[in-house]
């Protein structure tokens, strides 16, 4: 419980909430206290369940008035007490209010005191809390959401927030709704909604309209899991790479599936694979060995490349013949061996079997990457893009091309060993690199 009223201060304060004071029970107090040091404390009456006793209303609605804004039910805890705590400042706090977790659950049992507001109320149940609050089963608020939030927007009067895979922000009075598009399976944990909450605070005490507090919020927090499931995906890479075995079997078991399904998954990372390949390309000039000055990669070499993409795993050879020309023919998993990539000026082309499709780069629909691998191929020996150091018995080149980060690892003797494109979710291992 104390966990939860935690996150929620700490999320507030990080989003730019000037000053954050975290009510709690005054028994919760050693628990509570050295987790937030950068907020206000205001510990209240307690009752024998170490939840808040009724006499702790009359000080939170004081405190409440001294707000920009409030937020209520994270770590609440459900019975009789903390019901009448709920219902007062429902009924009584003249500020923008926000009402998660056991907030939720303590007005299911009298609902239509939100039809008394004073002031602007977001609600941000779960598909079980909404179920709580309307009747209804899980199944039937899952298969209409946007309408089920419209609906209940407009009896109560209040801005919802429907979590789940796809969150829906209604508003009283409003045609709209908005449907978040950000965020990922794993932020289905413990401790989100709270932070989820922190940040719509933070947004309101800020001045920000309630509805749009709840509609930016929604998105913050969802993109804060994305930009997290990024990271975590490279750090998996990289810990699958090192932990492979150079001798790994080469023919793993079939797997069945569609090999056009296969390519659309695949299709953005190959690009961008060819995109930063290309940057390296230099021109035809001796390898160096040198601490003083980065190694050149020869103009034209092969390669076995090992690839993490996300969660997928392949395994293809790479052969650059030029500047310009290069291609990958994978080899695993069976979804997608056979299939080849050659990049050959502005042009790309995709083969399988006698089936064969060829098109310009820019007409592609992986949008701006045609353009991107044209740009950097022309500009391939710019190094004005990148930075290069020596680290132990390899050179390590970082930069960006066009909005692409990537972090390149090459030899003293100039052939590549590792390629990362975070943006991509894209880690790659060089293997038996040799010069042509």
């Amino acid at each position: 419980m104390q966990g939860a009223a935690v996150l929620a201060a700490s999320s507030a304060l990080r989003c730019g909430a000037g000053l954050v004071t975290a009510a709690f029970p005054d028994a919760a107090y050693n628990a509570i206290a050295p987790k937030l040091t950068e907020s206000l404390l205001l510990p209240l009456p307690s009752n024998e369940a170490g939840t808040f006793s009724s006499g702790a209303i009359p000080a939170l609605l004081e405190q409440a008035e001294k707000s920009s804004a409030v937020l209520v039910g994270c770590g609440l805890g459900l019975n009789l007490h903390t019901k009448e705590l709920v219902s007062a400042l429902v009924q009584n706090c003249t500020k923008p209010m926000i009402i998660d977790a056991d907030g939720i659950n303590a007005l299911a049992a009298n609902i239509d005191i939100l039809k008394n507001i004073k002031a602007p109320v977001i609600l941000t149940p779960h598909p079980g809390e909404m179920s709580r609050l309307t009747g209804m089963s899980i199944a039937d608020i899952e298969r209409d959401r946007v309408n089920v939030a419209r609906r209940f927007a407009d009896e109560y009067g209040v801005v919802l927030l429907l979590k789940g895979a796809s969150t829906v922000i209604a508003g009283a009075g409003r045609r709209d709704a908005y449907i978040n598009v950000t965020g990922n399976q794993g932020m289905a944990k413990g401790g989100s909604g709270d932070m989820l909450s922190g940040i719509i605070l933070a947004l309101l005490a800020q001045g920000v309209y309630p509805f749009d507090a709840a509609v930016l919020g929604a998105y913050i927090h969802g993109a804060a899991g994305d930009a997290a499931a990024r990271a975590v995906a490279l750090v998996d890479a990289r810990l699958r790479l090192h932990s492979r075995s150079a001798a790994r079997a080469a023919n793993p078991g079939e797997v069945t599936g569609n090999w056009s399904d296969s390519l659309k998954r695949i299709f953005p990372f190959i690009l961008s694979l060819l995109l930063v390949l290309s940057l390296f390309g230099c021109k035809n000039a001796p390898l160096k060995n040198s601490k003083d000055q980065p190694p050149d990669i020869p103009t034209a070499f092969t390669a076995d490349l090992y690839i993490i993409n996300g969660e997928r795993e392949y395994e293809a050879k790479y052969d650059q013949t030029s500047l310009t020309e290069a291609q990958l023919e994978f080899t695993s998993p069976a979804t997608v061996r056979g299939l080849k990539v050659k990049l050959s000026g502005s042009t790309c082309t995709f083969s399988y079997g006698n089936l064969t499709f060829s098109a310009d780069l820019s007409s592609l629909p992986q949008s701006g990457v045609g353009e991107l691998i044209t740009k950097t191929l022309k500009t391939s020996s710019d190094t004005a893009n990148t930075q290069t150091v020596h680290m132990g018995d390899a050179w390590e080149t970082k930069g960006t091309v066009s909005g692409v980060d990537f972090t390149l690892r090459r030899g003293d003797n100039g052939l590549p060993q590792s390629l990362e494109i975070p943006k991509a979710l894209l880690t790659a291992e060089f293997r038996n690199v040799s010069p042509k």
